[in-house]
């Protein structure tokens, strides 16, 4: 419903924890977490960090780097979140678990080695802005392979919801079973995406899945597909790890153009944004409330929406703005919501212009999406 009452702003952000004022434990993972944090390893949360390049991290003693915990408000209990820091020429101590993990590269430059017990090891290289998926129970380290600047990495995995299920910590740490076909079969996983069809009904994807455990640059990454459903002319792409089937490990990147903002939405916790390239804010409210948080962001800053709280994402910058989920929302429900341009309050779009008009530009969103329900955007030829 419109209305023509501005709503309260304010501004999204993160706070550190003191370690023993966790909270109420729930399963081992908290106290892992506990242990982590006696060590030094700082742990953040609330919804937003501007900027995961220059967060504060702790040593980690056990995998030799800097690292930071995070649970934030829409994946702590469902995602396992953590930043780590390598230094100049250093080489992180190794780390296994029986979980797939995705690692986005915020900045540097080095060589992931992947392996399994009694097995040769395999190694590539990677850089900023490289997303790649490391399968259940191998074992693998990060090496930093300039020698004059740190190297920064962010890690998702589903940890947290899954300690919840299985209580003994020794079945992800030490469980000696590992699928060497993943590594060791006919196909090279690391090697260049190829595509295929996505599931057929399968929500939050285009028409293709582009399928690896590698992916050098997704701030380049240019095979595209529309994505009406989000407005803005905005376009999208499906990342997927080459092992687990019609269930592999996901990521996904909505790409949208300068001056425009998508639709407002809302869905089930656990998605995790982080920015490769643009400017922009993002406006996060819970349904029923006055108050809307305002999250600025660009290259390196990292957002979690909270459960089924309306999300909008705006692009202030000259050029496209690209956001990374590197974990999907947990669809417990299958709701998602909308709210078509036709039916948002008029202060979104006066706010976004007056952001606009402060830089010297002016919106570029199209007059007709604001009086026609399901606005189709134009694309490619229709331009």
């Amino acid at each position: 419903m419109q209305t023509d009452l501005e709503p309260k702003i304010s501004f999204g952000g993160h706070y550190r924890v003191e370690p023993g004022k966790l909270g109420r434990k729930i399963s081992w993972y908290d106290d892992y977490i506990e242990g982590l944090m006696n060590q030094g390893i700082p742990l953040y949360r609330g919804n937003h960090i501007e900027d995961m390049r220059t967060l504060e991290v702790g040593w980690w003693e056990e995998k030799e780097c800097g690292a930071a915990l995070l649970q934030l408000d829409g994946q702590w209990r469902l995602v396992d979140l953590r930043l780590t820091e390598i230094p100049p020429a250093g080489t992180t101590g190794s780390f296994r678990m029986l979980m797939d993990e995705k690692v986005y590269v915020l900045s540097g430059h080095g060589l992931c080695t992947i392996w399994a017990e009694g097995h040769p090891k395999k190694t590539f290289e990677w850089q900023p802005h490289s997303l790649f998926f490391i399968p259940p129970n191998y074992s693998y380290q990060l090496t930093n392979s300039r020698g004059d600047q740190p190297a920064r990495l962010v890690h998702s995995n589903r940890m947290d919801i899954a300690a919840s299920l299985v209580g003994n910590p020794e079945i992800f740490f030490s469980n000696p079973i590992v699928d060497t076909s993943i590594l060791y079969g006919d196909q090279d996983i690391f090697s260049s995406a190829k595509v295929v069809n996505a599931p057929e009904g399968d929500q939050g994807t285009g028409r293709f899945i582009w399928t690896s455990n590698f992916f050098p640059d997704v701030a380049a990454w240019d095979k595209l597909e529309s994505y009406q459903r989000r407005g803005a002319g905005g376009m999208t792409v499906a990342f997927g790890s080459v092992h687990g089937g019609l269930g592999a490990t996901r990521a996904s990147m909505s790409v949208f153009p300068k001056q425009r903002y998508k639709k407002a939405h809302r869905h089930d916790a656990g998605a995790v944004i982080v920015i490769p390239s643009g400017e922009g804010y993002s406006v996060l409210w819970k349904p029923g409330s006055n108050e809307r948080l305002v999250c600025p962001w660009h290259e390196g800053t990292l957002l979690v929406p909270p459960h089924m709280w309306y999300h909008q994402h705006f692009n202030l910058g000259t050029g496209p703005a690209r956001y990374l989920k590197l974990n999907g929302h947990i669809p417990a429900f299958r709701e998602s919501v909308t709210i078509d341009y036709s039916e948002e309050e008029p202060w979104v779009r006066k706010r976004f212009e007056s952001q606009l008009e402060q830089r010297g530009m002016t919106s570029d969103m199209i007059p007709d999406c604001y009086s026609t329900f399901d606005y189709q955007w134009p694309y490619g030829e229709d331009m």
